[in-house]
């Protein structure tokens, strides 16, 4: 059984994320899973969904940081996506990629120096240090890095372990691309023949493109 897992903390994303993510992937998938949101509040969560309540003493996407935590009631493989992203095509292939490694997105931004954690695959239980490390310093953490990715990448890097990138184009950018830099040559209108998963980092989120129905994104959520 595979588990796919998301985090819904706060007021930024409601429990209608969470059910048409779970959705959207249920669909675009043939393998078994077992759906977890870690919350703080799962009122309106589809019963389909497991919720894990987590403490409430981080906040905003420093909560990611509890898909590390030792207790989570979870074994086995853990796929992790961010609530805005929005899947176009079957995702079996990221659900067996590089089993024995911690596979995530190479930065849209500054993809030689940091990881984006949109999507992410680990073993659960397998990174409990890393949770520990920050949970024991957070305001030192906080203060030396931008956000969870940049801690993620940090200790991945400084520990030297195990990382494969997504192939390109299986988790990009909607705004950009692969990087920043192919920017002006790609077209966020079309979607790309080798797209799984589309990642609405920063603005515009997938919500705001629903007054247009001519838009690629519309028929695929508007209708969940």
């Amino acid at each position: 059984m595979i588990n796919v897992v998301f985090v819904k903390t706060g007021n930024k994303y409601q429990a209608s994320h969470v059910n048409r993510l779970w959705r959207l992937i249920h669909n675009n998938s043939t393998l078994p899973i077992k759906f977890h949101v870690l919350t703080d509040n799962p009122a309106g969560i589809d019963p389909e969904v497991n919720c894990i309540i987590v403490p409430e003493d981080l906040d905003g996407w420093w909560n990611k940081l509890w898909l590390f935590w030792p207790e989570l009631p979870i074994t086995g493989d853990i796929l992790y996506f961010d609530l805005d992203v929005v899947p176009v095509s079957n995702l079996d292939d990221l659900h067996t990629y590089e089993p024995n490694k911690f596979s995530i997105i190479r930065d849209y931004g500054q993809p030689g120096m940091w990881y984006n954690s949109s999507v992410m695959k680990f073993k659960a239980g397998q990174y409990a240090a890393m949770f520990h490390e920050f949970y024991n310093d957070v305001s030192k953490y906080r203060r030396s890095f931008q956000g969870d990715q940049n801690f993620i990448t940090d200790y991945l890097k400084r520990n030297k372990l195990p990382v494969s990138m997504w192939p390109d184009w299986w988790c990009y950018s909607y705004k950009w691309g692969l990087t920043h830099a192919t920017k002006s040559t790609y077209n966020p209108l079309v979607l790309n023949p080798a797209g799984k998963v589309v990642v609405f980092h920063g603005h515009p989120k997938p919500d705001e493109l629903l007054t247009d129905q001519s838009h690629w994104v519309y028929p695929i959520i508007s209708k969940l």
